[in-house]
């Protein structure tokens, strides 16, 4: 495992936008989780998120899984 992790890390070419993209992604996730604990702090939107969230779930079930006319299988 160890020695093809280290063959795949010597076939990239260029090594330092590796390492930014993966910092970014790291930083991205990190600002993300931030953001939605601030917003998860707030009294109303949570419940609103759910409820949003349920919407969705019902429509995309109706839409895409209940009906045969509409599957693409």
């Amino acid at each position: 495992m160890k020695k093809k992790s280290c063959d795949c890390w010597d076939a990239i070419e260029n090594k330092t936008m590796v390492v930014i993209y993966v910092g970014g992604a790291v930083v991205g996730v990190w600002l993300a989780s931030t953001v939605i604990d601030a917003i998860n702090g707030l009294p109303v939107v949570p419940k609103f998120m759910e409820l949003v969230g349920l919407r969705y779930t019902g429509w995309f079930i109706y839409r895409y899984l209940l009906f045969k006319v509409n599957l693409h299988l």
